[in-house]
């Protein structure tokens, strides 16, 4: 059996803080004989009825709504103009309505109906207090849309949470394809490679003595490098920051003779899957230098703009003319392409290569 519910989950307690208010007209009409009063008693707790339908109903919400107001304009004429001031109640249903149009016809009549129960107020008992009324009523107009922005930016968060997580689940599941391909293509082979070899090992012990030793040297000499490869494996899994790949790069400019200026931000990327793609992203940027640039100087430069956020790593090196990427910038590419960066490279023989990385600035 389930628990009875004054409100759904999704309006809290607000909902309680909101029927605070109805205590208001009931204190009024403790003032009253009850003879006058028992009318105003039954009218209220009708319309804290229609309220509270109003949240669960969904399809009925357009009557709910326009019998909270004929319920609103009887209690104001019948005992006191500013009962008009519970028109807060249907208007905030009024916010939750589906369509706008639905909205701004809810709010138009709700203004008309409102405007001619102060006139008429007004014609049949002239009172200056009354003209106070005109504020709460252009407040009410207004209240529904504010409150409908306020939901559609609670949605449109929630939408970007969810999609920050898919992005999330995404390259995670990217990563483990990489490491099965780098599994399959680098370990897989180096092992197939040591199996093969302590056969022929196997095969040589009984009848060539120093192939079999010769074998077994290889063996060795293959079984290190399927040590460096793993160790090479579980490094690129290691979280890495941009801060900790500019302390590495440094150490790794200054051991190959090459000196290094940095012009950096004071803001840098915010979660850990930009910055990690970017610290892998530098890392293969500064070992490409070091390797085939023959650069004496590199320049690493840190740029944000309103849409993006820019890494430049210029060297004076040799560069090239034709671009065949190898395996370390496609690698680059796809991490980018996860975070919808992108990937610029701009090679001259003799006057040196920029690489730049692009990724667009999240706003949360």
């Amino acid at each position: 059996m389930k628990s009875f519910k004054f409100f759904p989950e999704s309006v809290g307690n607000v909902g309680w803080i909101w029927m605070f208010y109805f205590l208001v007209p009931l204190m009024n009409f403790l003032s009253l004989p009850f003879s006058e009063s028992w009318y105003g008693y039954l009218l209220t707790f009708v319309l804290i009825f229609f309220y509270r339908q109003s949240w669960w109903e969904e399809n009925r919400k357009p009557i709910y709504i326009t019998l909270q107001l004929a319920i609103i304009t009887a209690l104001s004429i019948l005992y006191d103009p500013f009962f008009v001031y519970m028109g807060f109640y249907p208007m905030a249903v009024i916010s939750t309505l589906k369509s706008d149009r639905q909205v701004r016809y809810f709010v138009l009549i709700t203004a008309v109906l409102f405007s001619a129960l102060l006139g008429w107020n007004y014609i049949h008992q002239p009172n200056n207090l009354l003209l106070q009324l005109i504020p709460t009523i252009l407040v009410l107009c207004v209240f529904p849309f504010g409150m409908r922005a306020a939901r559609k930016q609670r949605e449109l968060k929630k939408q970007l949470a969810e999609a920050n997580e898919e992005i999330s689940r995404l390259i995670k599941q990217e990563e483990r394809q990489r490491i099965a391909r780098d599994l399959h293509d680098t370990l897989g082979h180096t092992l197939s490679l040591i199996s093969l070899k302590s056969e022929l090992a196997e095969r040589f012990f009984d009848t060539n003595l120093e192939k079999a030793k010769q074998e077994i040297q290889e063996v060795h000499k293959t079984s290190r490098i399927a040590l460096k490869q793993v160790r090479e494996l579980i490094s690129d899994m290691r979280t890495v920051t941009i801060e900790e790949e500019l302390e590495n790069a440094l150490e790794i400019l200054k051991s190959a003779g090459i000196t290094c200026e940095i012009n950096k931000v004071e803001v840098l990327p915010d979660g850990s899957i930009m910055q990690n793609i970017l610290g892998m992203c530098l890392r293969e940027s500064i070992v490409n230098i070091v390797k085939h640039s023959s650069a004496k100087h590199c320049k690493i430069t840190f740029q944000t703009t309103p849409e993006s956020f820019i890494i430049k790593i210029e060297d004076d090196g040799k560069g090239f003319e034709t671009m065949n990427p190898g395996n370390g910038m496609l690698g680059m590419k796809e991490r980018l392409t996860l975070i919808e960066g992108k990937l610029d490279i701009v090679s001259k023989s003799d006057k040196g290569t920029c690489v730049t990385l692009q990724v667009p600035i999240v706003i949360k």
